[in-house]
């Protein structure tokens, strides 16, 4: 059997983290990726979790539990051991599974506080890095394609666009921002159709 060794990880061990810590941390990457979950229309409390990688067979391995390797889908973003994250850009992977993998993938038996469990290695180019770029395009043209069709038929062009004045570089109400607003906010990239918001993103990001 291949060894498993923590090779390559970037591994803090200096002070353990407690259960509090850990569930804080853990929301904190789930709110940061909030954004990306309404775009790809999935649950994170089931279809979602930080993960950090290991080597096994000279590759970077990431462990599934069961329930995690059966979903359709299943996303994860590569952290450290101290939940920090491994991957500047904040990358989400996706993982397209199904209780087959089971089968397929080398599954290890632990016990835990609630029994004997199997996690399972799969290999991390077996995950897809979601490009969040063309999400948000491939989302807007949806959204514009859906108000085209609900759209009584009129003369005059139809704009589905919010229209704010860029010129005016006032604070727009929370109610008035888009997804890819708030997704440019949050990711810190100015992929905002208003451009006085990608220019604050720039500036304060220094990009």
């Amino acid at each position: 059997m291949a060894k498993l060794t923590t090779k390559n990880t970037e591994m803090i061990t200096t002070k353990k983290l407690t259960a509090v810590d850990r569930k804080k941390l853990i929301d904190d990457i789930i709110n940061y990726h909030e954004p990306a979950f309404e775009l790809l229309d999935i649950e994170q409390a089931t279809q979602f979790y930080p993960k950090v990688s290991f080597m096994w067979s000279d590759e970077p391995h990431i462990s599934l539990f069961k329930k995690e390797i059966s979903e359709p889908y299943f996303y994860i973003e590569l952290v450290n051991e101290d939940y920090t994250p491994k991957d500047s850009n904040r990358s989400l992977y996706r993982f397209r599974g199904s209780p087959e993998c089971i089968n397929e993938y080398f599954g290890k038996k632990e016990v835990g506080n609630f029994g004997e469990y199997f996690r399972y290695f799969v290999p991390l180019q077996d995950f897809e890095r979601i490009d969040l770029n063309s999400l948000l395009q491939t989302n807007t043209k949806t959204i514009n394609s859906l108000q085209v069709k609900q759209q009584p038929v009129i003369s005059e062009p139809l704009v589905f666009e919010e229209t704010y004045d860029d010129q005016e570089e006032t604070d727009a109400l929370m109610a008035k921002l888009t997804i890819r607003d708030h997704a440019a906010i949050q990711w810190k990239l100015p992929v905002s159709n208003k451009k006085w918001l990608n220019n604050l993103i720039k500036q304060v990001n220094k990009i």
